[in-house]
C-alpha cells in the first residue's frame, strides 16, 4: 500500500525554525536580563529595611518575569497566525494585569512582603522587564517581516519562473 504525502515545502520550514530559534533566543535573553538585575535589586532593597529581601526580589523578580514571557510568547504566536495587533495588546494586558494583580493580593494578604517593599520591587522589575521584553519584541517582529518578505520574493519568482517556461 503507497501512501502519498505533500511535497515538503523546504523554505517555509526554515523560516519557522528561524522564529523558533528567534523565540527561544528572547526568552533566554529575558531570563538573563532579569537574573542579572535580581541582586542588584535585592542589594539596594537590603539597604532600606531588614525584611527577607533576597527573597522578596526574587518572588517580585519572578513575577515580572513570568508575565514578560507569557506576553512575548503571546505576541509571537498570534504574529506567526497574523494577527500581531492582537498578540501586542493581549501581550500588553497579561503584562500588566498579572505583576500588577500579585503585587496587591500581596501589598493587602502578606505583611512581610507589604513591608519589605514588594510592590516597589515588582515595579522596578516590571520597567526593566518591560524595556528589555519591548526591545526582543521589535526583534521578533522584525525578524518575522524579513521572513515574509523573503517568502514573497521566492513565491513571485517561482510563479515567474513557470509562466515564463510555459
Amino acid at each position: 500500500m503507497e501512501t502519498v504525502s505533500e511535497p515538503i515545502d523546504v523554505n517555509s520550514t526554515r523560516i519557522a525554525a528561524r522564529r523558533a530559534k528567534g523565540l527561544l533566543w528572547s526568552c533566554l535573553a529575558l531570563t538573563g536580563a532579569v537574573l542579572l538585575a535580581w541582586p542588584v535589586v535585592a542589594v539596594v532593597a537590603a539597604r532600606q529595611g531588614g525584611a527577607p529581601t533576597w527573597l522578596i526580589s526574587f518572588l517580585a523578580a519572578a513575577v515580572c518575569w513570568f508575565s514578560a514571557m507569557l506576553s512575548l510568547i503571546l505576541a509571537h504566536r498570534l504574529q506567526q497566525k497574523g494577527a500581531a495587533m492582537a498578540g501586542l495588546l493581549a501581550g500588553t494586558l497579561v503584562r500588566m494585569a498579572l505583576p500588577l494583580a500579585v503585587g496587591m493580593w500581596a501589598m493587602n494578604q502578606v505583611r512581610t512582603l507589604a513591608e519589605g517593599g514588594f510592590f516597589g520591587q515588582i515595579v522596578v522589575f516590571y520597567l526593566l522587564t518591560l524595556a528589555v521584553e519591548t526591545w526582543l519584541s521589535l526583534g521578533l517582529a522584525k525578524a518575522a517581516m524579513a521572513s515574509k518578505q523573503v517568502a514573497s520574493t521566492e513565491l513571485g519568482s517561482k510563479q515567474l519562473g513557470s509562466k515564463q517556461g510555459s
